[in-house]
């Protein structure tokens, strides 16, 4: 998923609320509060996508999602800010939807410490709160403009993009980094095996790729998201995973 898919949202709305099976949410400008106190002013040009999809873990409610958009951040400009969080929506009236974490994610980790509020207007989403509960702290997520979502850089090139993150593994990013990234990518890996397991294919693709956005290098997510397109029968598809599998061997 690269930048420019945040600007291509299939959101929809009706009369009196936001359609959240596939909502995405461009900013650049936040502002964070510890205990109700702005601790850090507005970010401007600080670049952040906020994604609510359809629950990827196939339960009820939705699943949010937090990117880095900022350029290539120092390894792939799909970093995940915030990994995928599990929610439902605790309350909803014509001006705003409020989401609040449930259950515990595959390290047993509560997803009930986050929370989301959806501030909107005529259909159109304005603004974005994340909470988080557990460390009494708020970030108020403000709209980019569409004349500057639409001037912001774009990174359309996905093997291009793979081949810096690669370089940048082998070369700059440091070990302990190297360990929180792996851990998040492995844990959607993992996830995506169980469907995998379960006979769902496609939510097992979805968690496998899930998994390479965070870490494009994972070679098990790869040869597990190659298998999955083998079963479909997506030929083009098994190639474009096999050409960054051979990479890796190359130059890992």
């Amino acid at each position: 998923m690269g930048f420019f898919d945040f600007l291509k949202t299939d959101s929809s709305s009706d009369k009196f609320s936001i359609n959240l099976t596939d909502l995405k949410f461009v900013s650049d400008d936040h502002v964070r509060y510890q205990n109700g106190q702005d601790v850090t002013g507005h970010n401007k040009g600080c670049w952040r996508g906020i994604r609510v999809q359809t629950n990827i873990l196939g339960g009820q409610g939705y699943t949010v999602t937090i990117y880095n958009l900022d350029g290539n951040h120092p390894i792939w400009d799909n970093n995940i800010q915030m990994a995928p969080k599990q929610m439902k929506i605790i309350s909803q009236d014509d001006s705003s939807i409020k989401l609040k974490g449930y259950g515990v994610d595959a390290t047993g980790f509560s997803f009930a410490d986050y929370g989301l509020t959806i501030y909107f207007s005529d259909c159109h989403v304005d603004r974005v709160t994340l909470h988080m509960y557990d460390r009494q702290v708020y970030i108020k997520y403000f709209k980019a403009s569409e004349q500057t979502q639409n001037s912001a850089r774009t990174s359309d090139n996905d093997f291009d993009s793979f081949k810096q993150f690669v370089a940048s593994w082998n070369n700059s990013i440091p070990m302990n980094k190297k360990l929180e990234i792996a851990v998040k990518s492995d844990s959607l890996n993992d996830m995506g095996t169980v469907s995998h397991n379960s006979g769902n294919t496609d939510k097992a693709i979805e968690f496998y790729k899930q998994a390479l956005l965070v870490m494009p290098n994972n070679d098990d997510a790869l040869n597990n998201l190659r298998n999955c397109y083998s079963e479909q029968g997506k030929h083009l598809k098994m190639a474009e995973v096999k050409q960054k599998l051979d990479y890796i061997q190359r130059f890992s």
